[in-house]
């Protein structure tokens, strides 16, 4: 199995492709409702301090992290706190917000790829 990097993507080499794993993952506009992705949205608009602020605020919390694994789940109680607990104590740790804000700001390039 061979990793497929940026500069030799998938879509531009699929002969390379033999498979493909994928979890967690979006691939149509519908699964980036605003009720969760509107702070991510004005980020990618305008990477302004206070957009930032506002996804530390907003999409680092403990209620996002809890949701981010429940919606659209039909019975929550089924679902066990661990990942978003976990989630939460990674997250805090020292630098890693900062991270995850990168990423976050870095996924707006993928919602112009889901066609292909």
């Amino acid at each position: 199995m061979t990793s497929v990097g940026r500069s030799d993507s998938a879509s531009r080499r699929p002969e390379k492709v033999s498979f493909l794993i994928v979890q967690n993952a979006n691939a149509h506009d519908e699964s980036l409702p605003d009720s969760f992705w509107a702070p991510a949205k004005a980020l990618w608009s305008d990477r302004c301090p206070e957009n930032f602020q506002k996804i530390r605020e907003a999409a680092i919390s403990h209620g996002a992290l809890e949701w981010s694994h429940t919606h659209g789940v039909k019975d929550v109680s089924k679902i066990s706190p661990d990942s978003w607990v976990l989630q939460k104590a990674l997250v805090n740790h020292p630098g890693n917000k900062e991270i995850m804000l990168d990423l976050l700001y870095d996924y707006r390039s993928n919602p112009g790829l889901y066609p292909e």
